[in-house]
């Protein structure tokens, strides 16, 4: 396995990666609308660039991780618009209210992180130990900028149990009113790490 700089050369692989991790939430939809989703979710979360990277297996790419300064949101309105333009009604509503969640879980993160602080914006591994390593890199990274504490949002679609099994501490948590039913409560969890 192999930590690389992620670079924009990177993106189509990265949309991959996300398309394989979300394909299962839009059932019954072609698969251009998913890789549409996946770019929504990607692009959404690559901020700064010197604080990207993948990380390959054999050349393949096999996980990313994207990290955040303070404040930093990427203003995805104007491409979705762009997007939803050719799609049905309820293509263009999920695209819409997907790009509508992320702002606000980037808000509430964002309220909660002092100057100091850092964001794991996104995180995707699909070979075990990759994940490691990424996140190992991201910290170094993180406490190379004398970051003093990462923060990261997640919810009941991730393996949001992954965070307190690997030392990260629960900021907050709320139900989402994007996703939420009458039936089910779709919950997102802010956590937050020293990095000492």
């Amino acid at each position: 396995m192999k930590v690389e700089k992620f670079t924009k050369e990177d993106m189509c692989a990265a949309i991959s990666l996300a398309q394989h991790a979300w394909h299962g939430y839009y059932d019954g939809f072609p698969a251009e609308y998913i890789r549409c989703i996946a770019a929504c979710i990607v692009l959404h979360n690559y901020t700064d660039a010197d604080l990207a990277f993948k990380i390959t297996d054999n050349g393949e790419m096999k996980g990313i991780i994207f990290g955040t300064r303070k404040g930093k949101i990427v203003g995805l309105s104007v491409w979705v618009h762009e997007q939803v333009k050719s799609m049905n009604p309820q293509e263009k509503e999920l695209l819409e209210r997907l790009n509508d969640y992320m702002d606000e879980a980037d808000r509430n993160t964002i309220a909660q992180m002092d100057d100091s602080d850092v964001k794991l914006s996104l995180f995707i591994s699909i070979q075990k130990g990759c994940g490691k390593e990424l996140l190992r890199t991201i910290m170094q990274e993180f406490r190379a900028m004398n970051a003093q504490r990462m923060f990261l949002w997640t919810d009941t679609s991730c393996d949001h149990d992954y965070y307190p099994a690997h030392g990260f501490t629960l900021a907050s948590q709320y139900r989402d009113t994007h996703y939420s039913t009458n039936e089910t409560d779709y919950m997102t969890y802010i956590y937050w790490k020293p990095l000492e």
